[in-house]
């Protein structure tokens, strides 16, 4: 009011006679935004009667810092509509092909039928998965700019997703120059990397639609916020304004950039790991790896012996040692769930070196179930498909041909989970097994029991099991168990580690397939068990070692006591040992399993 009162003041002055001499000097601005008047001022003038002498008011920033800031973002003007529309196109066309992937992905962890449809891939999957999920989120963040660009942090989003870029391209280098990863995530992951770093370049290169306000925290006081034709010009007005812009900050803006700077250290995280798990890669595997493809029934002599056998192929590590050419007894260890069988069972080798004959000593194979130890994963850990890949394997290795000497024949030694593949593969093979023995095994009873809903179970096996495998490849336990574990700092215990101790991804893998088939009695590895037992070698000579303590658990003891006098009819001897699942691990155990065995042996 009190500049509106003294500009009437200014108008109602007397204006000075043209003819006089004298030189009116101009009059001073009462306020900012007003002129200088002066009908005689120096230079040109354009007024006329009907120029109002005072001009529209126009704020002004009150901090000298202010008006330099504002000048900083004044940028590019806003690009041409065909620009904007690429840019779209561009983020929705990787946003649908990092879902497809994703989906697809996820799926096939439990549901091998989509592994077919999917590039070749030969390791857990988690790796590919986490590639794709996090270009789908960028590819979101994306198209959600162009939603709300005046509330996106678009310079932090640039530099971030630049950043994201640079490090996908180094997971691209690590994966393709190392043999070994090259190897196992193979195709799908290089796939879903280049996806992930052409996502990011995009974002990173994404135009301008309009010019980005300043940032919030350059704003000191509501009166600082700047005015703009769609802004109110009333103080009352400008602090509602402030306030509205304070919490598009924290609502939507910062946690847009907290969400930007997660996808960055996830990148950085799963780099990481991967560059630890080329390191790893340097370890070299005792045995030999075999090409097999369970697709290719060994059965119908179909098996390419030359090589690979098709575009499902995977290796299976295979360790033989021992034995001579005259001697065609192999012990085949079938080991436990969670424990790589390359491994397992070391109170064997005391018993092969003592039995010595004029025919040498006795040969031992122990192998890695696909996603153990060294072998590569496969699409499903369905019995039938484990045991083809071992009859595969050990055709390849000349097992076979050992074995079908006069007074040969395996001696399968199947503990835990491996009694239900042994079990798949004695009967594929019932000609060429000689003798069985079971340590403690896993039945159809104690395997494939039928559990009603619960919600607390099936909560802690998805946040512990689903949710815990799908952090591995972050390398988080891995890299805990460097600083602060003596344990976890060998290459080889990040490879050997068992499912539980969260190193290996490959493992979690494996543990994930086994808990879908198991408790389910229309998976395939109960049909497998089911159609097996008309072929079953029952009548070979066969001891069974059982756990005192779990004997306790009637579903467990009905199970035992099932496989000793219904399957089992040529069973020798029924042990029982006081100690837990691993019962050949306390000395008592060790010599009862050591004694088990050489009996075998003779009959």
């Amino acid at each position: 009011m009190a500049y509106v009162k003294r500009a009437k003041e200014i108008n109602s002055l007397e204006p000075p006679d043209e003819s006089s001499d004298d030189t009116v000097q101009p009059v001073e601005a009462p306020f900012p935004g007003a002129r200088k008047s002066g009908r005689h001022s120096p230079g040109p003038s354009n007024h006329t009667e009907r120029t109002p002498l005072i001009q529209p008011y126009t704020r002004t920033r009150r901090h000298s810092h202010s008006t330099t800031s504002s000048s900083s973002f004044q940028h590019e003007p806003t690009p041409g509509i065909w620009i904007v529309r690429l840019s779209f196109a561009i983020g929705t066309l990787f946003a649908y092909a990092s879902l497809g992937f994703f989906t697809l992905i996820a799926l096939s962890v439990v549901h091998s039928s989509v592994a077919a449809v999917l590039p070749a891939h030969r390791s857990s999957t988690f790796v590919p998965l986490w590639f794709s999920g996090l270009s789908f989120c960028t590819a979101l963040l994306h198209l959600l700019y162009f939603a709300a660009p005046h509330r996106s942090p678009i310079n932090t989003a640039r530099g971030l997703n630049a950043a994201s870029a640079i490090v996908i391209l180094v997971s691209l280098f690590v994966v393709v120059f190392t043999r070994e990863l090259r190897f196992k995530e193979a195709i799908l992951t290089i796939i879903t990397i280049c996806i992930a770093f052409a996502t990011h370049v995009a974002a990173a290169a994404r135009p301008y639609v309009e010019p980005p306000r300043p940032p919030l925290p350059m704003i000191l006081h509501a009166d600082d916020v700047p005015i703009t034709p769609d802004q109110p010009t009333s103080r009352a007005g400008r602090t509602l304004h402030f306030f509205k812009r304070l919490l598009s900050f924290t609502v939507i803006t910062f946690p847009l950039f907290l969400l930007h700077l997660a996808i960055l250290l996830a990148f950085i995280a799963i780099t990481a790991n991967l560059c630890l798990r080329s390191y790893d890669s340097a370890l070299k595997a005792p045995g030999n790896f075999w090409w097999v493809n369970p697709a290719v029934a060994r059965h119908e002599g179909l098996v390419d012996r030359a090589g690979i056998s098709g575009r499902g192929a995977y290796r299976i590590h295979l360790y033989c040692q021992g034995g001579s050419d005259f001697d065609g007894r192999v012990v085949l260890y079938e080991g436990p769930a969670s424990i790589p069988g390359s491994i397992g069972a070391k109170w064997i080798d005391p018993v092969a070196e003592k039995d010595h004959h004029a025919n040498g000593t006795l040969r031992i194979c122990r192998y890695d179930r696909p996603c153990y130890g060294f072998s590569d994963c496969a699409p499903t850990a369905a019995f039938g498909h484990v045991s083809a890949a071992l009859e595969e394997a050990l055709e390849k290795a000349g097992e076979f041909a050992r074995v079908s000497k006069p007074g040969g024949g395996f001696i399968l030694v199947a503990e835990g989970y491996g009694g239900l593949v042994g079990r798949v593969f004695a009967a594929r093979n019932a000609e060429h097994i000689s003798s069985m023995l079971f340590l403690d095994p896993q039945t159809v009873d104690s395997y494939f029991s039928y559990l009603p809903y619960n919600f607390k179970r099936d909560m802690r096996f998805f946040f512990r099991d689903v949710l815990g495998s799908f952090i591995t490849p972050l390398g988080i336990r891995r890299w805990f168990n460097i600083v602060f574990s003596r344990g976890g700092r060998s290459s080889a215990a990040r490879i050997l580690g068992t499912a539980d101790s969260g190193l290996s991804p490959t493992f979690a893998r494996a543990a994930l397939q086994q808990a879908y088939e198991s408790h389910s009695y229309s998976s395939a590895s109960f049909h497998a068990l089911q159609h097996s037992e008309s072929d079953f070698p029952s009548d070979k000579p066969s001891i069974l070692i059982s756990s005192s303590q779990r004997l306790k658990s009637r579903k467990w003891a009905d199970g035992q006591e099932d496989l000793a006098k219904n399957v089992l009819r040529g069973l020798v001897r029924w042990e029982q040992v006081k100690s837990g699942h691993d019962v050949c691990s306390s000395e008592e155990g060790k010599a009862v399993c050591e004694n088990a065995l050489r009996r075998l042996l003779k009959a």
